[in-house]
């Protein structure tokens, strides 16, 4: 039964991982009709200075090799073995790249489950020892999250990275696109990127952006501030009244916008906190 995955590679892959790891290009390479470099695969079998990643699905697969990775999918975790624990090793579709002193490299989905963190745990425990057993090298890379898949991470930083680097508008411009039915996807990068800088008033970068997410960290500011900072006076119905920061957050967001939906601010949540 096939076990991994060799994604096609078109020239264009092939140019890159030759970039990326400094390995000269064949000449004369053939190029079908529908694009397929023929010969990649055995290539990369024979500059085993390659690494090679192993990962889950086909599409992952897919989007690392875009980037200038070999990657080699996986249907699951446990697809790179054979056998049982205490006789097993590495898969046979996998044999034809293990030459000694080759990298391979284990990357799996990021998971939060602590069941299923034990079960890649595991799975990358083993198929680690059967790499080690052909003298080959073994690491393991581990997604730092929320992202479940290095594909969806891949195109989460893609989008921070174009957060960052939109074009800059002024605050008329902000406030009057609020009230639009309509945006372009480069006029919502652009609000996005006002936002987070008015917000923490310092330039945006990605960084910034990946620890904002998506107005979250200022919430949780607020709400910390909230519940660090001295009470109010007393009004009637016995409510107190939420701490100065947390009204002067309301007040400024009201001189932003025209129409203020007082049912998600700020003060209305601190009540909701008492």
């Amino acid at each position: 039964m096939l076990c991994s995955i060799f994604s096609r590679g078109s020239h264009l892959i092939w140019k890159l991982v030759s970039l990326r790891y400094d390995v000269p290009m064949p000449e004369n390479i053939v190029v079908t009709h529908d694009g397929v470099a023929l010969g990649f695969w055995a290539w990369v079998m024979a500059h085993p200075e390659i690494p090679v990643i192993l990962t889950e699905g086909e599409k992952k697969g897919g989007c690392l090799l875009t980037l200038g990775f070999v990657a080699i999918a996986l249907p699951g975790i446990w697809n790179g073995r054979v056998g049982k624990e205490d006789l097993e090793y590495l898969h046979p579709d996998l044999v034809p790249m293990a030459q000694k002193g080759r990298k391979f490299v284990i990357l799996f989905d990021y998971e939060t489950k602590p069941k299923t963190k034990q079960q890649v745990f595991s799975a990358t425990r083993r198929t680690c020892q059967v790499i080690l057993q052909l003298a080959c090298q073994c690491e393991v890379a581990v997604l730092p999250g929320p992202e479940k898949g290095i594909d969806d991470w891949v195109v989460a930083l893609g989008k921070k990275a174009e957060v960052a680097n939109a074009k800059d508008i002024d605050r008329r411009t902000y406030t009057s696109r609020q009230h639009q039915d309509y945006l372009k996807p480069e006029e919502v990068l652009e609000c996005e990127k006002f936002r987070i800088q008015d917000t923490y008033g310092m330039s945006v970068t990605p960084e910034l952006v990946e620890q904002d997410d998506g107005g979250r960290l200022i919430k949780k500011i607020v709400a910390l501030e909230a519940i660090l900072a001295a009470p109010g006076e007393m009004i009637t119905d016995d409510l107190v009244p939420p701490p100065p920061v947390v009204a002067e957050r309301d007040k400024s967001e009201r001189e932003r916008l025209s129409i203020c939906t007082d049912w998600s601010n700020h003060s209305t949540a601190s009540f909701l906190t008492v």
